[in-house]
């Protein structure tokens, strides 16, 4: 039987790679006065401890949800399973890097939503985590205002586009602008939401798409079913 000692346990307290890096680091640091005393501290106490309670919310959160929704026997069967461990293992490094708690509940909710759920393939499971990952609030609430019926919801996070406002915009309005579209191109690129062109019928036979006075194609976006499922498993849409 191996002995008890640092050589033999992988969870030794003692340096390892992070304890390295913050070292490193701390001693860049000094060479900065005021700025690298402060900085330091930070590097050496602050983010460490930070991303404990994080972490910390993230499993307490996770084990109320689960043990409320199912049977102490079944959930041992699920926590056995590779998948839902490797949810589980994804949904902490992400929990690690949260900055609210707000984003804490989405990805144990999105955790809890994949290892209780039977039907969806363990490829979309993790995708799904990871998809949430690679989102700030801002993509979560223009997808979700999108999967709203009517079109209140993206209307009231739209910003208006600087030509309406009848004076020049401001620099401040110009980031909006630009932060929005760079949402949705996003949003699209990683299929959680489909553009659907604007096309007008030539001589009411064939259909071309319409352009905006900038030379953008009009049209409307529609949240797809892989969107669909991001929401459902973060908690911010129902089952359809």
């Amino acid at each position: 039987m191996p002995s008890d000692t640092p050589n033999n346990r992988p969870d030794d307290l003692g340096p390892n790679k992070k304890d390295v890096a913050v070292a490193v680091l701390r001693a860049v640091l000094g060479s900065v006065p005021v700025a690298g005393a402060v900085l330091s501290e930070l590097i050496s106490n602050i983010i460490p401890n930070q991303r404990m309670d994080r972490i910390e919310r993230y499993l307490a959160g996770l084990g109320h949800r689960l043990e409320a929704a199912t049977s102490a026997e079944h959930l041992r069967t699920l926590l056995v399973d590779p998948t839902n461990i490797a949810l589980v293992e994804d949904g902490a490094y992400q929990a690690a890097r949260a900055l609210s708690p707000e984003r804490i509940e989405r990805i144990t909710a999105c955790v809890v939503h994949g290892v209780l759920t039977d039907s969806v393939s363990s490829l979309l499971k993790r995708r799904v985590l990871w998809a949430l990952g690679e989102l700030d609030d801002q993509h979560l609430a223009i997808l979700r205002a999108y999967a709203t019926p009517g079109f209140h919801a993206v209307d009231k996070l739209r910003p208006r586009p600087p030509i309406s406002l009848g004076r020049p915009a401001t620099l401040e309005e110009q980031e909006a602008v630009g932060l929005w579209h760079s949402a949705l191109g996003k949003l699209e690129q990683m299929a959680l939401l489909d553009f659907i062109p604007k096309l007008k019928p030539i001589d009411n036979k064939y259909p071309v798409p319409q352009y905006d006075s900038r030379g953008k194609p009009e049209g409307s976006y529609r949240v797809t079913v892989f969107g669909v499922s991001l929401l459902v498993a973060a908690g911010l849409a129902s089952e359809r």
